[in-house]
């Protein structure tokens, strides 16, 4: 799969469709009532990893919809408010650090999964920081499919406490 803005002095940050290749639009494959109606954003700057949990995730159901950055990460959040944010940790120029402190500026609430296979000098720093920025999990890699999708489900159900809550009060 290619990503748009890989070389050629395009811009280097691109959306892309999971099915397609590019494109920009969720993807809805319908696979159950849950899943069908959760948004998954993905950051990653790797495009293998990306196509992977796209394919794995699509399959599960999900609409998702990938970054190969942090800043277009965060460009999308802004417009579609996806349910849960899946992020590698390091990443270049924006890295997975900086992205979930900018997005936790944008939504103090946002469900967030990082995911980590880094190693070497500053890696336990790294996760030490994203530890105390809170995200629902953090996942080293690599991790077992059933793994990632147990924790989306549980930022699902934990949202919908918190929705519940509030329609209550």
């Amino acid at each position: 799969m290619s990503i748009a803005g890989q070389g050629g002095g395009e811009d280097r940050h691109a959306w892309f469709n999971c099915a397609s290749g590019l494109g920009g639009a969720w993807k809805n494959v319908g696979k159950g009532p849950v899943a069908s109606m959760t948004r998954v954003l993905l950051v990653d700057d790797d495009s293998i990893v990306l196509d992977t949990l796209c394919q794995i995730l699509e399959a599960a159901g999900y609409d998702v919809q990938p970054a190969n950055s942090g800043a277009v990460g965060l460009e999308y959040y802004r417009a579609k408010r996806p349910d849960v944010v899946i992020t590698d940790v390091i990443m270049p120029e924006m890295d997975g650090i900086e992205f979930i402190q900018r997005l936790r500026e944008v939504d103090p609430a946002a469900k967030i999964i990082a995911i980590s296979g880094g190693s070497g000098k500053g890696y336990f720093e790294n996760l030490e920081a994203v530890r105390r920025l809170t995200p629902v999990a953090i996942l080293p890699k690599p991790f077992a499919k059933a793994t990632l999708l147990s924790l989306i489900e549980k930022c699902i159900k934990e949202g919908a406490i918190e929705h519940d809550r509030a329609l209550r009060n």
